[in-house]
């Protein structure tokens, strides 16, 4: 999980060194609220899973069926980077960062389509604290569906 929490963009301040410095400093947590997310019942992978699934099927683009082999096209979609960042360097919010990517391949194995988008826009997304997301788990996964929902609509708009 990506995670440049409030008062980590300091150390991008002071270069490479600092940026450095930074990400062993946030990787603690970053991985605490990975794991909270978990234990907590919070799956980025099913999150975007639903969000893909659903953005396709109420597209009408592409039929999708569970049915796997034979003459079948199949999609694989998966997340590269997700996490949170603050907006900027003076904010204790978090916002999610989301970067997932679509393949379709033909039953011939051969790649007939494929994108990526990314949640970069910090600003489109409302913000919560460490606190809260402690407090209220499910504020983890609404953000984190936001940006699925946001990427999605991109890929499929597109496609």
């Amino acid at each position: 999980m990506a995670y440049l929490g409030p008062g980590s963009a300091f150390g991008a301040l002071f270069g490479a060194v600092g940026g450095a410095i930074t990400a062993a400093a946030n990787q603690g947590p970053g991985d605490r609220l990975s794991q909270f997310a978990k234990d907590n019942g919070v799956h980025i992978d099913q999150i975007v899973l639903e969000e893909a699934t659903k953005a396709f099927r109420e597209s009408g683009k592409l039929r999708l069926t569970d049915t796997q082999g034979g003459n079948t096209a199949t999609l694989k979609v998966w997340v590269a980077v997700y996490g949170f960042v603050t907006p900027n360097g003076f904010s204790s919010d978090l916002v999610p960062v989301l970067n997932v990517h679509c393949q379709l391949t033909g039953a011939d194995g051969k790649v007939i389509w494929s994108a990526h988008d990314v949640a970069q826009m910090p600003s489109s997304f409302e913000g919560n604290t460490p606190d809260e997301f402690k407090a209220n788990p499910k504020l983890i996964g609404d953000s984190w569906r936001a940006a699925a929902r946001l990427v999605m609509k991109e890929i499929v708009d597109h496609m």
